[in-house]
């Protein structure tokens, strides 16, 4: 069951996830059914870590499902992109680990796969940063359609499973709430937070970053009260994991958020160092300039991130040239 997923956040020298799985059950306790769909959790081919609490969940949704396939109905597999003015061809990449994990689960499960949604925080982005609504939902709707294309293309089957939702109504909603200032001031009050507040320094300041913060509890940790989930599979980048320690601190205070109901969580980190669909300063060409005219793509003059994304792009496509193949015909549709 050795997988070269790690546990993130463990502060020990050793984080491979094969020496913590034993502290969570004994491996003898497994069927060799369970094993199987446990891999499917624990594969690190386009995942990099997990968190600990996860590798519980993960040991407990794998039984659930061997016992009920139909369990995979109360699963949703989450990717959250933020919200930008110009959208990086690597924007494209960054749905791939929750697809491949769905499309495992769904191998193992006998074809019947989680639901994967895809959460566009734009509204959050654009009143932190002061961008233009406009142009960014623009840009949103032009990656969405490329994202819809792309997993039609190569991901046929896992289409229909797929959904796209955004914030713009959610977020103002939420934040005028006295459950959202309750937890804002819980962040305030602890004191705890630097990362959390320097990431957020040239977003707004102090107050927007620990407000950022609350609303990755309310897309990650809870739903809807009339919402089916039981568990939240989030797959993010490496930043992440500064925000999944806010969420930790904040869920013994979600249980009584009205019209919300908290859920079994589990976090994963992909290999993004850079979140996708913010743009680099240089070399990291643009979506829609990608598509008007493909040859902009200089693949000896771009950054280490778009590289890894372009890579991951063209190994999931069949090869760049049928990754190019394919997006430069998406212009003609």
């Amino acid at each position: 069951m050795a997988s070269p997923l790690k546990v993130f956040d463990r502060g020990d020298g050793d984080q491979r996830i094969i020496k913590h799985l034993g502290e969570v059950r004994p491996a003898e306790t497994f069927s060799q059914t369970e094993v199987k769909m446990l891999q499917k959790f624990l594969n690190g081919e386009l995942l990099e870590a997990i968190d600990m609490g996860g590798v519980q969940k993960a040991v407990e949704t794998a039984k659930k499902l061997v016992a009920n396939p139909k369990y995979v109905e109360q699963i949703t597999i989450k990717t959250v992109f933020g919200a930008t003015e110009k959208v990086p061809l690597r924007a494209l990449a960054y749905p791939l680990p929750a697809i491949y994990l769905a499309e495992e689960i769904g191998k193992q499960n006998g074809g019947k796969t989680p639901k994967i949604e895809l959460v566009f925080m734009l509204q959050a982005g654009i009143s932190a940063n002061n961008l233009n609504k406009e142009v960014v939902c623009q840009e949103a709707c032009l990656l969405i359609d490329q994202i819809k294309k792309y997993v039609g293309e190569f991901h046929s089957e896992l289409l229909p499973y797929i959904s796209f939702t955004n914030d713009l109504d959610f977020t103002p909603t939420v934040m005028v709430s006295n459950d959202f200032a309750r937890l804002v001031d819980v962040l305030r009050q602890d004191g705890q937070n630097e990362q959390l507040v320097a990431m957020g320094e040239n977003h707004g300041g102090r107050e927007e970053s620990l407000g950022y913060g609350v609303l990755h509890s309310y897309i990650h940790d809870m739903v809807p009260s009339d919402n089916q989930t039981d568990l939240i599979i989030s797959v993010g980048a490496q930043p992440e994991r500064h925000f999944y320690k806010t969420r930790q601190k904040l869920r013994g205070y979600l249980g009584q958020i009205d019209s919300f109901r908290l859920v079994r969580t589990i976090q994963y980190l992909a290999p993004f160092n850079v979140p996708p669909y913010q743009p680099l300063a240089s070399c990291d060409p643009l979506l829609a300039d990608v598509i008007n005219d493909f040859d902009r793509v200089d693949l000896d003059n771009i950054h280490t991130p778009v590289r890894q994304a372009i890579e991951m792009l063209s190994d999931d496509a069949g090869g760049v040239g049928l990754l190019f193949a394919f997006i430069s015909s998406t212009k003609r549709r």
